[in-house]
């Protein structure tokens, strides 16, 4: 199997948290989640790569653009949305690593690659240009957080990296955007740094998710909200709402994008999703994962799949949920449910649900990669290039 660089530097990425104390179930788990993905797990664990450090030399960083640029090389190579994912969830990989070394050479470009993108591409390669050490972050974060021709969510962003590179940027009068974005009560992925994987197989990752809940516009600024669900431990924690910051855990983690059940959400379920969650604002985080859908106590997938469930929807078989299927992961989640990108949006992919590939092209080991040096991630105001 041959892995990218950026398949590589995935680390704690989409999905690197399965507890510990779960480790017989998960381990019994793993076998049946491994044919369901379709991935090659012995390959996997004997693959020494899979420990490389994040390389910030030139011979690093140009693997990882090429990576993004097999991606974006036209519709007829990048195919459907759900057609290419393995190389669509390598190219986020690789944007967020380029942020994480930092190498300001990169701006240009990234810049290049954004205006071919959809709405998640775009909000990663503003997230980790937001981290390079150039005075032409700013300007671009600037330019696309008042352009009426970026979605609500993209504009969000940019206006949160601004904040957090000390530039207090506010539009007088924000006019809405003219494209569609995400919708609210789409189920939304990140990576975690919480806790460890089980064996070598990298088959039973975690991660963590939540639930996109709306842009508001305030102080001049356009911001978002989501719900989720954090361990006890994390300020705040439990079941909370919060910014794209929090959510990524200050954009230390890829955003892999907006999803939902293959039957979509109508209108009246989104916000019976949305009332769902808001109603356990406030609860504690579950430790042990056995009451991962509350009432009382949740982890974040099962918050997600609780309030769709109280829809009337059901993203995740509930085989998956109980006996030898136990626990539900976000890689689970992501894997049984569909990207939603409207069509109304120019610059997006029309998607095919259900679509041939949809699942059975996970076969790098994509979640749960782990071992990688330790990199800094604070956003910290630019440098002089």
């Amino acid at each position: 199997m041959k892995l990218s660089l950026g398949t590589i530097i995935l680390t704690t990425t989409i999905f690197s948290f399965i507890p510990v104390h779960a480790a017989i179930n998960a381990g019994l788990n793993a076998a049946a989640f491994e044919v369901e993905a379709g991935r090659d797990a012995k390959a996997l664990a004997g693959s020494e790569s899979l420990k490389a450090p994040l390389a910030g030399d030139d011979a690093s960083v140009d693997r990882l653009l090429a990576d993004i640029r097999n991606y974006m090389t036209g519709l007829s190579d990048k195919g459907l949305y759900e057609e290419n994912l393995t190389r669509r969830l390598a190219a986020i990989n690789s944007i967020w690593s380029l942020g994480e070394i930092g190498n300001p050479r990169v701006m240009d470009k990234l810049a290049g690659f954004y205006s071919e993108s959809d709405e998640v591409i775009r909000m990663n390669i503003l997230i980790s240009i937001g981290k390079l050490k150039t005075q032409k972050a700013v300007p671009f974060l600037r330019q696309t957080a008042a352009s009426e021709n970026e979605t609500m969510v993209v504009r969000s962003v940019a206006f949160e990296l601004l904040e957090a590179l000390g530039d207090n940027f506010r539009l007088e009068q924000v006019a809405p955007s003219r494209v569609s974005g995400m919708e609210n009560a789409d189920i939304i992925f990140t990576g975690s740094f919480m806790g460890t994987p089980i064996g070598q197989t990298m088959t039973t990752p975690g991660g963590h998710v939540g639930l996109f809940v709306k842009t508001a516009v305030r102080d001049g600024r356009i911001v978002s909200e989501i719900v989720d669900c954090m361990p006890n431990v994390v300020k705040p924690g439990g079941v909370r709402k919060v910014s794209w910051s929090l959510f990524t855990s200050k954009f230390k983690f890829p955003f892999y994008g907006n999803r939902t059940t293959k039957e979509k959400p109508s209108a009246e379920q989104r916000t019976a999703i949305l009332e769902a969650a808001f109603a356990k604002l406030g609860h504690r985080y579950n430790n042990l994962h056995d009451t991962q859908k509350g009432p009382l106590e949740f982890d974040c997938v099962g918050l997600t799949e609780y309030a769709y469930e109280s829809a009337g929807l059901n993203p995740t078989p509930d085989e998956l949920e109980t006996g030898w299927g136990w626990p539900l992961t976000p890689a689970k989640q992501f894997l049984h449910t569909v990207p939603n990108q409207p069509a109304a949006v120019p610059y997006l992919t029309a998607v095919t649900p259900g679509s041939k590939n949809a699942e059975a092209s996970l076969d790098l080991g994509l979640f749960g990669v782990t071992g990688l040096a330790e990199v800094s991630t604070e956003i910290t105001p630019a440098s002089a290039d």
